[in-house]
């Protein structure tokens, strides 16, 4: 569980995040929606512990202010929303830095395990590739990788994955493809918490839709719940009509007007 109590952060005298009161469960995928600024990426450094913050956040029963690097990484694993190389670490290498506990003193298991999260995130026989030559999309998918393998081989229970705008690089099958692992870690018990801001993709992929709007909390809900017209124009100034398909999710297709469109 994710306990947050009054939680706010500050940059000067501008409020990015304004008394958030949330819990957050093991088991689902949430989804952080907002603007550009509204704070979802700000909220999950917070969470994560590498941004100062007032109030109270508490994960799995741990004070996050007041946890160190070494338990945080125990407890969760970030996907940040840029990551770069100074070296030119092997793909497999970079990987491996996930590893925790008794895997990382079992290099063939480790080995092992680094190749079948590469092959499962389409990067099968990758592994001695120089990481500062994938593309943007597989160097994300690699990271990803390694999140996964911290995640599964930390001492956390539940684990936590946050991840943040995890498709930004990638094209629509590996986008569905990531989306999909992250359901499937939910599956399996852990959390996840992603910011995106593909509004369909995060209708197909959450449990739960925290929306965020210049720092505060808009709404909360399943996705159905959630996103209709009137908090498109008022979160989005979108005056774009929702649509539903027959599960009852809903899904924004944007039409230009007529006097507008060009060939």
């Amino acid at each position: 569980m994710i306990e947050l109590r009054d939680m706010s952060l500050h940059r000067g005298s501008r409020c990015i995040l304004c008394g958030l009161n949330l819990d957050i469960r093991p088991g689902e995928v949430t989804v952080i929606l907002g603007p550009n600024g509204s704070g979802k990426s700000t909220l999950l450094n917070a969470l994560a512990g590498t941004m100062p913050f007032e109030g109270a956040v508490r994960l799995n029963g741990h004070d996050v202010a007041r946890c160190g690097p070494a338990r945080m990484a125990e407890e969760r694993a970030m996907l940040a929303q840029h990551s770069e190389l100074a070296f030119p670490f092997r793909v497999s290498e970079v990987v491996a830095l996930g590893a925790r506990g008794q895997l990382a003193g079992r290099p063939a298991a480790l080995a092992a395990r680094v190749e079948a999260l590469l092959a499962q995130l389409g990067l099968g026989g990758f592994g001695p590739r120089n990481a500062c030559a994938l593309s943007g999309g597989e160097a994300q998918r690699m990271h990803l990788a390694r999140v996964l393998l911290q995640a599964e081989t930390g001492a956390g229970a539940p684990p936590w994955l946050f991840l943040d705008e995890p498709v930004s690089s990638l094209d629509l099958a590996h986008q569905l493809a990531v989306m999909d692992e992250a359901r499937a870690f939910a599956r399996r018990g852990g959390g996840v918490i992603a910011v995106l801001h593909d509004l369909n993709l995060a209708v197909r992929a959450a449990d739960r839709l925290l929306v965020l709007h210049e720092g505060r909390l808009r709404a909360d809900g399943p996705p159905a719940r959630v996103l209709g017209d009137a908090l498109l124009d008022e979160v989005f100034a979108c005056a774009a009509p929702m649509n539903r398909i027959p599960l009852d999710r809903p899904f924004l297709l944007v039409q230009a007007e007529a006097s507008h469109a060009t060939l």
